[in-house]
């Protein structure tokens, strides 16, 4: 499960990416879901070639499934009347399958992941009003005014792929290792992107199931097998560089919406950079804890700012 929020960086304001929520379910019962998306992501995959990716006997076969909300609101919540040039509120509720795959003859891994979900319900007012009421805090009153207000189904394919650069041991004893990743997105989120990642510590997961920089504000599900987390504690960080298209979540889909932007108001490169770290807590659960920085994605304007949010990930193994 990974919780992002605000709330859990340091000098944040309770507004653009207001928080997160992910339960992932990783391993064989993640396709076997009656609600699970793995045919659709099966048929995709072939329909787009990247089948073959994933074929010829490959020497690591897995699978996840995620579910998840994302919540966006403009810096004051307290308002609910419409503020020009402010980010919208917006909110997405998702359900996404995830195929990972690595070549016995390379040291390479490959990745598809589709996502279905629902822009513009209610879900997101009624428990970001639940938090604020528990932590007595205002609450958010212009989710009338969301993009898609009343909802509007969206979808989102990707394909990523990630190598090892680079791995050993450090002067302390430690392992290091750093990863470079890739990945190209079309649907709510049309992008490309290239990505850093390094960690050091004591590491017992693979390379190949630590992939901070996948990440569509929240992050995409670990696959990384239970038996390699003995005694684990390492810290961690990265960068990366997005060349994005199109964003529904601010610049609307086919429904009107009541605050939007045009492609020529919003920025297309977006830096973004994590720290962080993951430690075993017993024989069945790992937490991580990551802070994270984005550039800011509209040029102009009082909603022009960098983003900054926290993330804590618990992990349950069976």
């Amino acid at each position: 499960m990974t919780l992002d929020n605000d709330g859990l960086a340091p000098n944040t304001d309770d507004g653009d990416y207001t928080g997160g929520l992910g339960i992932t379910f990783a391993g064989r019962r993640a396709t076997e879901y009656r609600f699970s998306l793995h045919s659709a992501l099966q048929w995709t995959d072939r329909m787009l070639r990247v089948s073959r990716l994933h074929e010829n006997n490959p020497r690591v076969d897995r699978h996840a499934m995620q579910i998840g909300l994302l919540a966006f609101t403009p810096a004051s919540i307290t308002s609910e009347k419409l503020i020009p040039g402010e980010r919208p509120y917006a909110n997405l509720l998702f359900l996404s399958n995830a195929h990972l795959s690595l070549r016995r003859s390379e040291n390479i891994a490959y990745r598809s992941t589709l996502t279905i979900g629902v822009l513009g319900l209610d879900i997101a007012e009624t428990f970001q009003d639940s938090v604020h009421s528990i932590a007595g805090t205002d609450k958010a009153k212009g989710y009338d005014n969301q993009i898609s207000d009343g909802g509007e189904l969206t979808l989102r394919y990707a394909v990523s792929r990630h190598s090892l650069l680079s791995s050993g041991y450090s002067d302390a004893g430690r392992k290091y290792e750093v990863t470079f990743g890739t990945e190209a997105g079309v649907g709510y989120l049309t992008e490309g992107s290239a990505a850093i990642s390094a960690r050091w510590g004591r590491i017992s997961t693979p390379w190949w199931g630590f992939t901070p920089d996948l990440t569509d504000y929240l992050a995409r599900p670990i696959m990384a097998p239970h038996a390699f987390r003995a005694n684990e504690l390492y810290f961690w960080g990265g960068i990366k560089i997005r060349a994005r298209a199109y964003n529904s979540l601010l610049q609307g889909q086919f429904r009107g919406s009541e605050v939007t932007f045009s492609s020529g108001e919003l920025n297309h490169l977006i830096g973004e950079a994590w720290l962080g770290f993951t430690t075993t807590l017993n024989d069945n659960y790992t937490l991580s804890y990551s802070m994270r920085y984005q550039t800011r994605e509209i040029k102009s304007g009082i909603g022009a700012r960098d983003i900054k949010w926290g993330s804590l990930t618990l992990t349950r193994s069976f």
